[in-house]
């Protein structure tokens, strides 16, 4: 049984689109990403870009939302291979971790 481990983990410069996770040649992978305020007030965006295209709007599966000093996990998400994970944070006070499993294809 395969068992979630972290992929990545980052303090994004605030409003900065910064890359968090790629998924790997030749793999697929289930993750999740955990969102994490250090400070008083923030808002975050996560995106997938298939095949890591340049970003755009219709790339994000959060937008704006609002993260409070209580962690907060997306949803699973299954990605495959060359799909790019960004994230956006208002603040510089929020962190992102990836955590998951890559699974060869």
């Amino acid at each position: 049984m395969a068992i979630d481990s972290t992929l990545s983990q980052i303090n994004p410069t605030a409003t900065v689109v910064t890359d968090l996770y790629e998924v790997p040649v030749a793999k697929r992978t289930s993750m999740y990403v955990v969102v994490t305020n250090r400070g008083s007030s923030a808002t975050y965006r996560i995106s997938t870009a298939l095949a890591g295209a340049a970003d755009n709007t219709v790339q994000y599966v959060v937008y704006d939302h609002a993260v409070s000093t209580v962690p907060q996990a997306t949803r699973r998400m299954a990605l495959p291979a060359g799909t790019v994970v960004r994230v956006y944070a208002s603040s510089g006070d929020v962190n992102f971790c990836a955590n998951g499993i890559e699974q060869d294809v």
